[in-house]
């Protein structure tokens, strides 16, 4: 889409005498996405928007950043060319454009984002924000923000009946794990008049396990229990995994990681990662348990041999370079089903799942359908290791594209 939304700029000089910007380019033109190319409206009215990018993608951002400002860009040379000057990145090219001397575009980044992101995502990427771009006054950011961000906070206020200090150290406690994560921490940025200390986020949970009132049976079974196990871990945000250490440790009055528990983990990182709507795979990570300040202290185990299909070397194969990203692809970013797979004509339907439900089953046989392209990390991953072995497997692609090359 960009490669063609410069050459349109490069090649009509109508076009580019209207100097957009690459947002406003839809309002003149519909992208296709079967012949990629973009097509002029002839009527209507169409909305867009450039994804947001988080700081941590370094040149990306700062080409967004240009994107927002330049106007009628014909290459990305254009873009790193400023004054006759050519510059070797786009962070040094919004550099010298005078683009980074304020918090103008962190503002637009955040302004952008809390229209269409959840609270959690907002926090994550405020607290990117804060690390990576380096804005002159963060405390003037968060208070801007600060409602968006802790907006899941103030609708649990009432039910749980917390007080606005407690949900300012619960926003305060999130923001500094990430911050922590990127060897940062929240009190560097003055948010707010105090200083946020540990102890009292613990203080504030204790209230908040009382509140739950949790039955003294089930507490005891808690306690007495010798091992914990949670499978399919790696679906989990990292956030409710700090929630059940924190539960355990109040209930065995004891500050070890998880209250001194033997707690086993099981999941596989090939599959699908935690659900954030509308997030990055970045974002996904930043999620999961394998960014969580605990991870460090987990000791890992790898299993290393397939037992469903591993009476079918071929198919552990297919399964293994498809799990790792590295099945060969085309231009598109496509991968090709082996053609034994492929099936023309949908056979009746026994049983239906869909990709997140069916993850850790084993069955029979497996017909999987294709609608759409797989947008997910390991969605396709899942869905064909079902199976025993991939005899058993089909895929209905709709279109077809068996005839590819």
């Amino acid at each position: 889409m960009l490669t063609e939304f410069f050459n349109i700029n490069a090649t009509d000089p109508k076009t580019r005498d209207l100097k957009l910007l690459y947002k406003e380019f839809h309002r003149y033109y519909l992208w296709d996405s079967q012949m990629r190319t973009w097509n002029k409206i002839k009527k209507g009215t169409v909305i867009g928007r450039l994804s947001i990018v988080n700081p941590i993608k370094n040149e990306r951002y700062y080409l967004r950043v240009l994107l927002n400002n330049v106007q009628s860009p014909t290459s990305f040379d254009s873009l790193l060319y400023v004054n006759g000057v050519y510059c070797k990145s786009f962070q040094k090219a919004a550099h010298i454009r005078r683009l980074l001397q304020d918090d103008n575009d962190i503002d637009k980044t955040m302004e952008e984002a809390f229209t269409y992101r959840m609270p959690s995502e907002l926090r994550s990427l405020f607290a990117t924000l804060l690390h990576y771009c380096k804005p002159s006054d963060p405390p003037k950011l968060f208070n801007a923000y600060y409602e968006h961000m802790a907006k899941d906070f103030r609708n649990t206020q009432s039910k749980l009946n917390i007080s606005e200090e407690q949900i300012i150290l619960k926003f305060l406690h999130g923001i500094n794990d990430t911050l922590e994560s990127l060897g940062k921490n929240v009190n560097e940025y003055n948010l707010v008049p105090f200083k946020y200390v540990t102890s009292d986020f613990e203080s504030f949970t204790r209230e908040i396990a009382h509140e739950r009132n949790i039955p003294n049976s089930e507490a005891e079974l808690i306690r007495t229990s010798k091992i914990i196990i949670w499978d399919e871990v790696t679906m989990a945000e990292k956030s409710v995994i700090h929630a059940l250490n924190h539960l355990l440790q109040e209930l065995c009055n004891n500050k070890s990681l998880f209250g001194g528990k033997l707690v086993v983990f099981g999941g596989d990182f090939r599959q699908v990662l935690p659900v954030v709507p509308r997030g990055t795979g970045k974002e996904q990570i930043d999620a999961s348990i394998i960014s969580s300040t605990i991870w460090k202290d987990i000791r890992k185990l790898k299993l290393t041999d397939n037992m469903r299909v591993k009476d079918d070397p071929t198919f552990i194969d297919f399964l293994m370079r498809i799990g790792n990203g590295r099945e060969p692809t085309n231009e598109k970013g496509e991968i090709r089903i082996p053609q034994p797979m492929i099936i023309i004509n949908p056979s009746p339907i026994v049983f239906r799942n869909d990709h997140n439900k069916s993850q850790g089953q084993t069955l029979w046989y497996v017909g999987l359908y294709l609608k759409q392209p797989i947008f997910c990390h390991g969605q396709l991953y899942v869905a064909l290791s079902r199976a025993k072995t991939g005899k058993y497997v089909k895929v209905l692609i709709i279109p077809p594209t068996c005839h590819d090359p």
